[in-house]
């Protein structure tokens, strides 16, 4: 059953019952009113009727030939009397002589009751107590408010009695005409509350649906419903609190889009860059091994010379035209050198390029993590505020418990506002366990970042580590020309001794020994900074497939 089935059930029930107990509180308190006004206007009646029969007829009570006198007037049969008073106050009027009916004008089928009896608790009071009778009396048969007097002679005997009576026919159709007016404005106000509480429940259902349908579509990641309540009651700060949540979050998923975009944007630039990177140190291990297989060449060759030493005389042409080749061959191993070392510095440059976009990477991921830690408040503040209504609609329960009957309306009313209060609840809830699995993934890419910066940095170490190494191999590469220069001059004074040719070989062979030795630590050197570039490749790579991940988990919010 719906709240407004609910509500309407129990307002109605409650106004049906709360209105037949007043009908029934009313019906009794207007018939004991008109009762009593009944009683008072005989009394006064019978009074001023007293007071009018002494007026009209002087003169002492008394009994005289068995008949009732007032003065020298005969009382028996005396209708005139009755009749006139009977006529002017509306009421019943009766003489008694006795406990006996002397003169009246009530009448049973056109006949006046003369000789009948009063009733004994009449006549106990009246004659034998000589008191006053107010109050109900069946009268021949017919229920009446009475007021009875003692008559009394000059002695102060009480000789007969003076009656007067309003019909209680009177007083049940006075007393039925009043209620069947209240009964019927009654019932108009009645059906006039049914209506203003069928309205403002089919306000209050159209405001809550209003409110669950925004609720149902933000719990599916559409926050483009927009809801205006700007009623000032508990409904109506809910729907601030939506809308006020619905910016919120809006605002922070637009920033996660935009921070998750810029976070691909530069994993796919980290891993281009690093592919450049492992191509240049590709080409760099390519014309190391190029220069290894330049020098141990050249080693081979410098052996072959020493050996052929001995028969320089025969070979100089040989030996110049291979100082020669040597000497264009170090030009060139020299220029590769150089080229290698400004290929290093460019490689350096590259990965400070990808350290400081880790780093650019570090700092966003960080300030996602601290959207939410505010998104965790914010659904903290919701949970609080859940908490309070809940508290708010116990309290409420309470009061309405001490209101009794009054209050089971809005008891109702704030049960159901707990059970908002609690639904609100769950949904934060159910919002800080999202942040708290976005905060886990953030972690992870924040501790991912920091292995990225790690690997970088030793990349850097080893770059530079190549850089010296060519630096070295240049200095040595200059040396080997520098010697080969010193063998073509050598050559044109081998005639002058073959003994400093062959000191002259040994030390080439031992510098070229040494520069074959650095070109294959080069090359090794090399072969682990293509390794490393491969590394940051595929953690460039696992961070674009990261940032990918959110951005699709991200998606499924519309603003």
């Amino acid at each position: 059953m719906s709240i407004r089935s609910q509500i309407n059930l129990i307002v109605v029930s409650t106004m049906l019952v709360l209105s037949g107990v007043l009908a029934v509180i009313v019906h009794g308190q207007v018939s004991k009113g008109i009762k009593h006004s009944a009683l008072a206007k005989a009394k006064g009646d019978v009074k001023l009727a007293y007071l009018y029969l002494e007026t009209k007829y002087p003169g002492e009570w008394h009994i005289e030939n068995g008949n009732l006198y007032k003065g020298s007037y005969l009382m028996n049969g005396n209708n005139a009397l009755v009749d006139g008073i009977g006529k002017a106050t509306g009421d019943t009027v009766t003489l008694f002589q006795h406990n006996t009916r002397i003169a009246t004008n009530i009448s049973l089928n056109g006949k006046r009751e003369i000789g009948t009896k009063a009733s004994e608790a009449v006549t106990e009071s009246v004659l034998q107590k000589g008191k006053s009778y107010f109050g109900d009396a069946n009268v021949l048969g017919k229920d009446y408010q009475t007021a009875y007097i003692p008559i009394k002679d000059h002695n102060g005997k009480i000789i007969g009695m003076f009656y007067v009576g309003a019909s209680e026919l009177l007083v049940s159709k006075t007393i039925h005409s009043i209620f069947m007016i209240f009964l019927t404005v009654l019932a108009v106000l009645v059906a006039l509350s049914i209506s203003i509480i069928i309205l403002y429940t089919n306000r209050l259902r159209r405001r809550i649906q209003q409110l669950s349908g925004a609720l149902t579509e933000a719990g599916k990641g559409n926050f483009t419903v927009d809801i205006t309540d700007n009623r000032k009651d508990e409904i109506g700060q809910l729907t601030s609190d939506f809308n006020t949540m619905k910016t919120e979050l809006s605002t922070l998923i637009e920033k996660v889009r935009g921070n998750t975009e810029q976070l691909r944007g530069h994993a796919v630039q980290l891993s281009g860059s690093a592919d450049q990177t492992s191509k240049a140190s590709e080409e760099i291990r390519n014309t190391i091994q190029e220069l290894a297989f330049g020098m141990e060449n050249q080693f081979t060759s410098i052996e072959k010379t020493s050996h052929v030493v001995q028969n320089v005389s025969g070979i100089v042409d040989l030996i110049d035209m291979h100082t020669k080749h040597s000497l264009t061959k170090s030009k060139e191993t020299s220029e590769r050198a150089i080229k290698g070392n400004s290929s290093i510095k460019y490689v350096v440059e590259q990965i400070q390029l990808i350290e400081r976009t880790v780093n650019t990477l570090a700092h966003m991921i960080e300030v996602l993590g601290n959207r939410s830690n505010e998104i965790g408040n914010i659904t903290e503040l919701i949970t609080n505020i859940a908490d309070e209504t809940n508290l708010l609609a116990l309290n409420a329960n309470i009061e309405a418990a001490r209101a009794g009957e009054h209050g089971l309306g809005f008891a109702v009313v704030a049960d159901q506002v707990r059970r908002l209060s609690e639904q609100s609840r769950r949904s934060a809830e159910k919002i800080a366990s999202l942040i708290t699995s976005t905060q886990q993934d953030t972690n992870e890419a924040v501790k991912s970042m920091n292995e990225l910066l790690d690997e970088v940095q030793q990349g850097i170490d080893a770059v530079n580590e190549a850089g010296v190494s060519f630096f070295e191999i240049s200095n040595m590469v200059q040396n080997i020309e520098e010697a080969i220069r010193s063998i073509s001059n050598s050559s044109s004074e081998l005639y002058r001794g073959t003994k400093h040719i062959i000191e002259l070989f040994n030390t080439i062979e031992q510098v070229a020994q040494e520069a074959s030795t650095g070109t294959q630590n080069v090359s090794a050197t090399t072969k682990q900074q293509l390794a490393s570039m491969e590394e940051i490749a595929s953690s460039s790579e696992v961070l674009s497939q990261m940032a990918k991940t959110l951005q699709t988990a991200v998606q499924r919010f519309h603003i």
